[in-house]
């Protein structure tokens, strides 16, 4: 389950009977999971709250400040810059037709490391190959 950019909920179905038109991923697309980096951040909310609770009171306690938690993870726009549209989540189109970027689809991202993996594999069992012939 996950929420699309209209904010209702859909099922994630990967039974074949829910697709049409199925084609593979071109070859080269993969390799663009290896220009993205990492990144960590605090949440724009949480911090917002936090700022909230220190202006509004002088006489803080500890359990009166919300924990500020510094996340790890990929951000949406290095993800569709690197050329992997694909795995974004993006808004309903405005009147002008633009939608906007709103999140990633990290449920999906890693089906882009199956073909290096397999390309990896596949040389190990080369140089392993030849090790053996020596």
């Amino acid at each position: 389950m996950y929420i699309t950019g209209a904010g209702t909920l859909e099922r994630s179905t990967s039974a074949r009977k829910y697709k049409l038109l199925e084609e593979p991923i071109s070859e080269e697309l993969p390799y663009n999971i290896l220009k993205l980096n990492p990144k960590t951040w605090f949440y724009k909310s949480a911090v917002e709250q936090f700022a909230s609770e220190i202006e509004r009171s002088e006489d803080l306690t500890d359990s009166d400040i919300p924990y500020l938690e510094r996340i790890g993870g990929l951000i949406a726009e290095d993800v569709e810059d690197a050329g992997l549209s694909l795995f974004v989540h993006y808004s309903n189109p405005d009147e002008n037709g633009h939608r906007e970027v709103e999140g990633l689809m990290y449920d999906r991202l890693w089906v882009l490391l199956i073909p290096l993996v397999r390309e990896l594999f596949n040389r190990v069992e080369t140089l392993e190959e030849k090790l053996k012939r020596r």
